[in-house]
């Protein structure tokens, strides 16, 4: 080391060199941390992939039924042979094995 360098040292000047050499125990805890902080990060994203996957998937079956069950209710109205030109409101069951109802709805 040279002179100059030492009395920098000893003065407790801090450093202005171009590159500082570290040792590996110097930035090994560093190292490790930023190593689970990637690994936690891509879990994360491998995660929140997985689930907007499953959400697309329920959306999209969600609005598969809800269009069948309107499209079933229509059919049933037809059934009926109810007029289209008034506006009937379906009143389902709460419970399984009890009548349902078309309520005319009048303005």
């Amino acid at each position: 080391m040279s002179e100059e360098k030492k009395q920098e040292q000893e003065q407790n000047l801090p450093s202005t060199d171009e590159i500082i050499e570290l040792e590996w125990e110097e930035v090994e805890n560093i190292f490790n941390i930023r190593n689970a902080w990637l690994d936690a990060d891509s879990r994360l994203s491998s995660l929140l992939l997985s689930f907007e996957k499953q959400k697309a998937v329920l959306l999209a079956r969600s609005q598969e039924l809800e269009a069948m069950m309107y499209e079933t209710g229509s059919n049933l109205r037809d059934e009926k042979q109810i007029s289209d030109e008034v506006t009937y409101e379906l009143k389902l069951p709460s419970a399984q094995g009890e009548k349902g109802y078309f309520l005319r709805k009048d303005s």
